[in-house]
Order: C-alpha cells, then structure tokens, then sequence
C-alpha cells in the first residue's frame, strides 16, 4: 500500500492506495473518522460489485451500517438526489460524530461529500474511488457538488474527507469506456505539471499496473490543494480542458462523460495556444496520439460557436473573467484570464477540433 497525505486547512488526512483495501475500510475508517453509524452510499452499478465486501469489513470494524443507492449517471447529480440522501441520514438518526462512506465514482463521492458538508452542518466522510477518474481527481480535495440546470457543479462545498481509500482492484471492473476516461485526467496531471508522468503513460499502458500513476497525480493535486484549499488562485490550474469539456458533456446531454469531455477541451485549447505560438509546434500532435493511445476523443461533434456560448455557465467565471488554463509545454501551464466576450476569438485558431 502507498499513502499521500492531504494538508487542508483544518485537517489532514491520507490517501490509501493499494490492492485489496476494501477489505481493511472498517478499519481506516474507525482510525480517521471514529463512529459508531454509517451510511454507505453508492449507485445501483458499484453496489452489486462491491457493496457486499465494504459493508461486511465496516460492521467487522463495529460500526452499524445503513445503504443508500442511486441510480448510475450524471443524470443523478441532482438537489432532489441529494434532499434524498439527506433525508435518509435523517431517518436513521445519525448523529455528526457518524460518518458517511461514499464508494463509487466521481458523482456518488460528489453528491455523498456534499451530504456530508449540509447534514448537521458537517459529519465526517470517508471516500472509497472505484473509477480511475475519482481516485487521481475527484476523491481529493473537499470539492463537493451537484449539478443545476444551467451548469455542472453550480451547488457545492468545499468539505475535506477523514481519508480516501483507493482499492485499485475495483478497476478490474470498469469498461474500457470508462478506465479511458480516467486516463484522460491522468493525462491532463502530465501535461500541467509533469512531463515525466506524461513520458511515462505514452511509452507504458498503465492497466496493469496502475498505482503509480496514480499516486504521482494525487501527489501533484495535493500540492496544489495545499496551497490553495478553496480554488482562489493557482488551483484552477487543474481545470485544464475542463471549461470547454463540461460544456460539450451538457450540449451531449451527458451522452459524452466526463473524462472525454476534457479530453476534447484539453485537444482544442493545446492547438489554439500552438497556433498563437504559446507552446511550441508538435504539442497538439503529441497531446493527441497519448489520447489516441487511450481511445479518447479529440474532436468536438458540437460547433465552436455552441460550445464556446455554453462556457457562460461555467463556475469558474468571476468578475474579471473566464480562467481558461493554457500549456507552455507539456508539464508547464499558466491560467489565462480572459474576458468571456473575448473567448470564441481566444479559440478561433482551433475551430477545426469542433464540427
């Protein structure tokens, strides 16, 4: 097992990552969190797979377990799913020294960290990542959230886990759609910030043995998370392809997940900051074999036009503009804050990524 720890404002806590760790969440559970309730949650496709092995290791540890499970999607990222949960939490009367484990992909551990943060005004949480996407990405970091009609992740908190729990034997199960979609998120961790990590998943297929990759891209948003907890500066850098990717997942009507949304943000912005000579000639062309490598889109069905007015939703709007995060060569991006009137000529230069 390899560990990372998280320096958050008010608390730390590790990142377990290994083969075999849901049989011990009971126990990182009751060493992180204490406890004495639980409320599991997770969706109707995790829950058959690997429910069973979760709850009996938390009720070895002693704790007293509750379910809670939802149907699978984007499409369940929602405030009725969440008043929901939080109802359900109510009705077995748990109490804030309880805890909430959310063992799932990216949305059960976002809509589970954000019951967490509402009930009680904050009860522990513990995030058990089944999908390579939450665990190099969104199991780290306490941003919780569900989504609105006008824009993904428009409802949230910042609510930091008692520890998060990466058993890599749950990868065993994803389909190839869904492993590539993690992949490009690791990706995105080489191209903002390690050239080395990038190198690496271009020459070697990580399937197979997955944990170092991992840990490297939990220890680069740890890095970020710790000097930039609340994502007022250097930590919207992470958000490299993800303006444009969440609007071609809301235009898809969330047809089009995550993980390929990015990886078509990240193939648009790489050839407009190419062609404005930001980042030298070639790093478009080597951005898209490592996506063609891992079967990940690199162009937009949606035009630039539609894509780029839908950015208007996007959380990571202020009052001086739209952060949109550029590469000056693999391992090295910048965010570049531009007015939102001023994006589609921003983007021109890559209209033909989009249809």
């Amino acid at each position: 097992m390899q560990k990372v720890m998280v320096c958050a404002t008010k608390s730390e806590y590790f990142v377990h990552i290994g083969k075999g760790l849901l049989s011990d969440l009971g126990n990182i559970s009751k060493d992180a969190a204490g406890g004495n309730k639980v409320m599991l949650i997770s969706d109707d496709r995790v829950f058959p797979l690997w429910g069973e092995v979760a709850v009996k290791s938390l009720k070895d540890a002693g704790y007293e377990v509750f379910t809670f499970t939802f149907p699978n999607g984007e499409q369940s990222k929602t405030p009725e799913t969440l008043i929901e949960i939080l109802n359900s939490i109510a009705q077995y009367n748990l109490h804030r020294d309880d805890i909430i484990v959310a063992l799932g992909g990216g949305v059960v551990g976002d809509i589970s960290g954000l019951a967490a943060a509402l009930y009680q005004r904050g009860i522990g949480f513990v995030s058990v990542p089944t999908t390579l996407l939450a665990m190099v990405d969104s199991s780290v970091g306490g941003k919780t959230a569900v989504d609105l009609p006008c824009g993904k992740n428009l409802c949230g908190a910042f609510w930091q886990p008692k520890a998060v729990v990466c058993d890599t034997n749950t990868l065993s199960t994803l389909t190839d759609e869904i492993f590539a979609c993690g992949m490009a998120e690791v990706i995105k961790y080489g191209m903002i910030d390690s050239k080395e990590l990038f190198d690496d998943i271009c020459k070697n297929d990580i399937r197979s043995c997955p944990e170092d990759a991992i840990k490297k891209c939990v220890e680069i948003k740890a890095k970020i998370v710790n000097e930039d907890e609340f994502d007022t500066g250097i930590r919207a850098i992470l958000n490299f392809g993800h303006t444009l990717g969440h609007s071609v997942e809301m235009l898809s009507d969330f047809s089009i997940p995550h993980g390929e949304g990015v990886a078509i943000g990240m193939s648009a912005v790489t050839l407009a900051c190419e062609k404005k000579g930001i980042c030298p000639v070639g790093t478009h062309e080597v951005l898209v074999d490592a996506l063609k490598m891992y079967s990940l889109p690199y162009t937009s069905p949606f035009s630039l036009n539609a894509v780029c007015e839908h950015c208007k939703g996007d959380k990571k709007m202020s009052g001086k503009g739209l952060s949109l995060i550029t590469i000056e060569e693999i391992g090295n991006a910048k965010i570049h804050t531009i007015p939102f009137e001023n994006l589609l000529e921003f983007m021109e230069d890559a209209r033909e990524v989009f249809a």
